[in-house]
């Protein structure tokens, strides 16, 4: 019985390395990893988010820096699905929230399609953002 527990746990640890490895390489393949801002020479601010995919030990994450006085969010990227060759869904969390988010790249620049919260109520649909006049393309800072 305990022979079997530890094979089942270490095929448990196995698929989490992969998938883990699945969401590195997809974010690298697409070409995420940096920062991206809507205007890369002004500071980070509520309307010039600064955002940085990045790579975290074995984890890929998401930081959102919305500029002084305000703290940086930091997503963990759990999975991450490519559409077409222009566009990833990603699945992310902070904790117990969770956040899907639909990318697309304009060229050299990159879109947010829509983003949704864990009750599926969407943040962003089709580049029309509640708060702003549309969602920003944003362009790689480093």
């Amino acid at each position: 019985m305990r022979r079997v527990l530890a094979t089942c746990l270490a095929v448990l640890a196995l698929v989490g390395q992969a998938q883990a490895q699945t969401v590195k390489t997809m974010i690298l393949e697409f070409g995420l990893v940096g920062v991206w801002a809507d205007a890369c020479g002004r500071p980070a601010s509520i309307a010039n988010v600064h955002t940085t995919f990045g790579l975290r030990d074995a984890e890929v994450v998401r930081i959102e820096d919305f500029g002084s006085g305000r703290p940086k969010e930091t997503w963990n990227v759990s999975s991450a699905k490519k559409l077409n060759a222009e566009t990833i869904e990603l699945q992310m969390n902070v904790g117990p929230v969770s956040r899907s988010l639909t990318l697309r790249k304009v060229g050299d620049k990159l879109e947010t399609v829509t983003a949704a919260g864990i009750d599926s109520k969407s943040v962003a649909n089709d580049r029309r953002l509640p708060a702003t006049k549309g969602a920003p393309l944003m362009s790689r800072c480093s």
